[in-house]
């Protein structure tokens, strides 16, 4: 009997000592991360602190894992205002260099224009007759002066298509002034989502560090397995290595914006989107209006057409020859008398009347023409491709904001409340915190797609703010040296 009794004892006070443990760990989780956090917010203080992973000390030596922390970043960031777009395409505006060569090109075709119309040169000189005959000086000894005169208004329809040619490297130069600011906005975009990024991975390393120091604590109390805690780690060291990549990711979407707007050797800088709010919804008919209106690349297709109707104008008016006058003054040795003489020449267009030029001036009309047709379907389905990922974007970014991150953030929010009144564990909130971490991160990813499409819609499909711009019609036409006609 008193066995009995003393068994029945020890079975009494182990139960209180498991009751004992199990209230303190209780008391310890509520010290630990006191009142709910918030949840999807942007700032890692609203995340509780992580701790460093190690193994368990029952662990086996060759899979002891080494702490992760945070990883160091490549650059500070300075405590400057954060940077807006407004500010960066301000910058890209005086130092892109694309911008100066669109501007040196448009002072070429002002050059060619000014020379195309500049009146031929007189030639001047002497000339004796019959020199050395019997011993005299000739016949005759003076000077004459010429002049070629143009006829048919070739110099006026010469000026005419080479300021037409200006008026093309203007369009071609507002072009690419978009496609800066545009490619700026593209960059941008991908800068500050990368750094949203990066602030998410760094609240998901910290929940999966608080999910494996919890996995540890129901290790050492018997509640998982040895291949739980493993899979834990593993959870973390993944984290750890999408935070390492995704720091990298901000650094090359940094390099590559500074690029864009002309100052490679900027610090990485906090970044601003100024639009607060959504922006105002696209409609398919304005937007097509609207680039088949205004878009610069058919502006510039219909000012080609323009340029080459005037060409064919000027080729059709070179066979019409031009006067050459020749006017001599000087001494007549033979009677003697001071004499003067004119000889006016033609050129007779009887071989070469300028057909085959002329045919090839008509032809590049007729390609010109064409030209404008082919780049309004082109435009029109390049912007078919832009609208359906706008529109698509924006669907789902609705669904993320509206629907399914409240939602997830509700469900965490109802599953902490269950874990401080000890009706739920801990390892249910981690779960429903990652769920909501993952979803804003799917989030700022299709908010960065959204933007893009925004911007290239908005911005007329004009990308690529870096590439060389083209000199005004610069194959498949007519070019004369050293004058051009």
């Amino acid at each position: 009997m008193s066995t009995s009794l003393t068994s029945h004892k020890l079975c009494l006070l182990s139960l209180v000592l498991g009751a004992t443990c199990a209230v303190c760990g209780v008391a310890r989780g509520q010290m630990r991360w006191g009142a709910p956090p918030p949840v999807g917010v942007s700032h890692q203080e609203a995340l509780p602190p992580s701790p460093t992973l190690a193994s368990p000390s029952n662990a086996s030596p060759t899979r002891r894992l080494p702490p992760i922390e945070a990883p160091p970043r490549e650059a500070a960031q300075t405590e400057a205002a954060p940077l807006t777009l407004h500010d960066l395409q301000s910058v890209a505006l005086r130092r892109n260099p694309t911008l100066a060569q669109a501007h040196a090109i448009i002072n070429a075709a002002q050059g060619m224009a000014d020379q195309a119309g500049r009146y031929p040169n007189p030639t001047i000189g002497y000339t004796g007759e019959q020199i050395g005959v019997e011993g005299t000086v000739g016949e005759f000894q003076g000077g004459y002066i010429g002049q070629e005169f143009v006829t048919g208004g070739k110099l006026r329809l010469s000026r005419r298509k080479y300021l037409q040619r200006v008026r093309i490297g203007q369009s071609q130069a507002r072009a690419q002034q978009q496609r800066v600011l545009n490619g700026v906005a593209l960059r941008f975009y991908d800068a500050l989502t990368a750094q949203h990024v990066v602030a998410i991975q760094e609240r998901l390393l910290a929940n999966a560090q608080d999910h494996v120091q919890t996995t540890r604590e129901r290790l050492n109390l018997g509640q998982v397995n040895q291949a739980e805690m493993l899979q834990a780690e593993v959870e973390a060291q993944h984290d750890y290595l999408a935070l390492l990549t995704a720091q990298r990711a901000a650094l090359r979407a940094w390099r590559e914006l500074a690029s864009t707007v002309g100052s490679p050797t900027m610090p990485p800088m906090p970044l601003s989107d100024a639009r607060l709010g959504q922006s105002p919804l696209l409609d398919w008919d304005a937007a097509l209006r609207r680039l088949l209106t205004v878009s610069p690349e058919l502006i510039v297709a219909r000012q080609e057409v323009e340029h080459d109707r005037i060409a064919v104008q000027r080729e059709r008016v070179e066979p019409i020859p031009n006067v050459d006058v020749q006017a001599s003054a000087g001494q007549n040795f033979e009677t003697p008398n001071t004499v003067a003489g004119v000889t006016i020449g033609i050129e007779l267009p009887i071989y070469n009347r300028n057909q085959g030029t002329i045919f090839q001036a008509e032809a590049d009309l007729r390609r010109a023409s064409a030209e404008v047709k082919r780049l309004e379907l082109v435009l029109t389905n390049r912007l078919a491709e832009r609208f359906q990922q706008y529109e698509t974007s924006l669907a789902r970014v609705k669904t993320y904001q509206n629907e399914m991150l409240p939602k997830s953030r509700q469900a965490h929010d109802l599953l902490l409340q269950a874990y401080n009144a000890r009706r739920g564990t801990w390892m249910d909130v981690l779960t429903a915190r990652r769920h909501v971490l993952e979803l804003e991160l799917q989030l700022a990813q299709e908010t960065n797609m959204l933007r893009q499409s925004e911007t290239l819609i908005c911005g007329l499909l004009l990308e690529d703010g870096l590439e060389q711009p083209q000199a005004p019609l610069s194959g498949g036409h007519i070019d004369a040296t050293p004058d051009p006609r």
